[in-house]
């Protein structure tokens, strides 16, 4: 139970490193990556899509994808 609060408190904070900094590319990789242990693939997905969206170049993205 503990390590599914520390994934949902670890995504709101990737949250609000993206809206400091909407082109910070680790922090939508690393909530992405929490997304998707926490069981959501399509929301991993849509994670590693907007990664894509900001950065078509980042090769580490299409692994996870």
């Amino acid at each position: 139970m503990q390590d599914l609060e520390d994934l949902k408190g670890a995504i709101e904070c990737y949250d609000k490193a993206i809206r400091i900094e909407p082109e910070y590319i680790k922090a939508y990789i690393n909530k992405g990556n929490a997304i998707q242990t926490l069981g959501d693939l399509k929301g991993a997905i849509r994670w590693c899509e907007e990664v894509i969206s900001i950065n078509p170049g980042h090769a580490n993205v299409y692994n996870i994808k």
